[in-house]
């Protein structure tokens, strides 16, 4: 089962949006990871979005098993975002479903006190910073909670 590290850096202008994901296909119980990271800047939000829900991430089973830390706020929020942008059709009740539904079928790490690149300020180059460091950070995460081989 495809398991992928997660994590999205967010923007505050005229409401939340997404700035940037990055995500990790992880192999080998957590030793490595293939990072992607998409940027707003150069896709755009929608296309983002459109492209991790071909990963299979809204959809329930096996086809996008995500994990890390700030999980629930980091993929709410992007479930959020897909419904505004029309890349997901659901209601309140059946999003807070979905929710729970995959992330009762992930991995939850709480690294409590871990500074989080969350809202950003808009800027190219802060971004790709911001999204740098995350993938940095995912790089440490996969150290620390993988299983041994």
């Amino acid at each position: 089962m495809p398991r992928f590290y997660f994590r999205v850096v967010t923007e505050r202008g005229h409401g939340r949006r997404l700035a940037a994901v990055c995500y990790g296909l992880v192999e080998g119980g957590g030793e490595t990871a293939r990072f992607t990271v998409l940027l707003v800047d150069e896709w755009g939000e929608k296309e983002i979005l459109r492209k991790v829900k071909d990963l299979g991430l809204f959809e329930l089973g096996q086809a996008f098993i995500p994990l890390g830390p700030r999980l629930k706020e980091d993929f709410s929020l992007t479930v959020s975002r897909a419904i505004s942008n029309g890349i997901l059709v659901s209601d309140e009740e059946s999003a807070v479903a979905l929710i729970n539904k995959k992330l009762s079928e992930s991995q939850v790490f709480d690294d409590g006190g871990h500074e989080t690149p969350q809202d950003s300020h808009p800027g190219r180059e802060r971004n790709k910073q911001l999204v740098q460091r995350l993938c940095a950070e995912g790089e440490s995460f996969l150290k620390r909670h993988a299983a041994p081989s």
